[in-house]
C-alpha cells in the first residue's frame, strides 16, 4: 500500500501531511469500504493521532485520481500498481508506502514506518488447498512455487516493476501470518463497526 497526495496539497513527505491535517480536515479516497485502501488510512489515523474524511468508490483508482485533479479528494491510499502511472504522471505525489521495508523499485521512497514506527498495511496474496490435503503434497507444492519464484527472473521482474517484493513463506509461516493479520486488523473493523452502528 501506498500513501499518494494530489499535488495542490503542496506536501512532499509524510510528516508534512500530518502536520497539514492537524491543521485541517482532509478527505481521502478508497475503493470500497471494508478493503485494505480503507483499513490503511484508519490505522493511519490512529497511529498518527489525526482524523480524515474518509470517500469511498465505486468507479477505481482512476476515478479518484480525477477528482484529486479536481481538488474534490486530496489523498489516496492505493497499491503501487495502481498509482505508477499517476505518479509518472505527476498527478499523485508519493508520500510513504506502508510496507515494514522500501520496496525494491522506488528505494527513495520512504516507509511510513520511518514516520510511525511499526506501522505496516501491505496486500498479500497465497495459495490454498482444502483441509485434509496430504501435508507430503503442500510441501511438494509449497517447494515449486517458491523455486519458481525464486529462480524465474522474468517472473522476478514483473513483481519489482509492479512493486512488489515478495515473502515467500512455508505453510507454518503462512499461517502464523494470517493469524496476524486478523489480530492486527480486528480492532480497526470492530472500531469502524462501532462507529457505523452508532450512526
Amino acid at each position: 500500500m501506498l500513501i499518494g497526495a494530489a499535488p495542490w496539497l503542496g506536501v512532499k513527505t509524510l510528516p508534512d501531511l500530518i502536520a497539514l491535517v492537524k491543521q485541517k480536515e482532509l478527505s481521502y479516497g478508497v475503493n470500497g469500504i471494508g478493503r485494505l485502501t480503507h483499513f490503511t488510512g484508519e490505522l493511519l489515523q490512529r497511529q498518527a493521532n489525526i482524523k480524515l474524511l474518509m470517500v469511498p468508490y465505486t468507479g477505481g483508482t482512476p476515478q479518484i485520481i480525477n477528482d484529486m485533479m479536481g481538488k474534490r479528494v486530496g489523498l489516496v491510499f492505493e497499491a503501487y500498481s495502481g498509482l505508477a502511472g499517476a505518479i509518472n504522471a505527476g498527478n499523485v505525489v508519493p508520500l510513504a508506502v506502508a510496507s515494514a521495508n522500501r520496496m525494491t523499485s522506488t528505494p527513495n521512497l520512504p516507509t511510513v514506518a520511518e514516520t510511525l514506527p511499526g506501522f505496516e498495511s501491505v496486500g498479500w496474496q497465497a495459495l490454498l488447498a482444502p483441509a485434509g490435503t496430504p501435508d507430503a503434497l503442500i510441501k511438494k507444492v509449497n517447494a515449486d512455487v517458491v523455486k519458481a519464484m525464486r529462480d524465474d527472473p522474468e517472473i522476478h521482474k514483473r513483481l519489482v516493476d509492479l512493486g512488489r517484493d515478495d515473502r515467500m513463506m512455508s505453510p507454518a509461516e503462512l499461517l502464523t501470518f494470517i493469524r496476524g493479520e486478523q489480530t492486527k486488523w480486528t480492532p480497526i473493523v470492530q472500531e469502524i463497526a462501532a462507529r457505523t452502528k452508532n450512526k
